[in-house]
């Protein structure tokens, strides 16, 4: 899980209960940068052999503004902001 302080718990609690994962590993982390999120992202997804990432600050909107999440969701199943899941086999569509 990659997650900022402000994160509501809650969105959490319904992110992984919706798609029926366990969180195994989360980093916190402050930057309003994509890229530098996504490359946060990819070194903890290597490093635990992730399968999905779940980001619940992450909006349809802001994957819109900044693609690098796409090539996040090519790697790994990403869970963003509404339990909405990002993958590299569905194109996101803009909203």
């Amino acid at each position: 899980m990659l997650r900022r302080d402000e994160t509501d718990p809650g969105d959490i609690d319904k992110c992984t209960e919706q798609h029926e994962l366990e969180v195994v590993f989360t980093v916190t982390t402050e930057t309003e940068h994509p890229r530098l999120a996504v490359m946060i992202a990819v070194e903890h997804i290597l490093d635990h052999r992730a399968e999905v990432v779940v980001i619940p600050y992450l909006t349809p909107d802001a994957v819109w503004a900044a693609r690098e999440w796409l090539a996040l969701a090519e790697l790994v199943d990403v869970v963003i902001a509404g339990g909405e899941l990002l993958d590299g086999d569905d194109r996101f569509a803009r909203p």
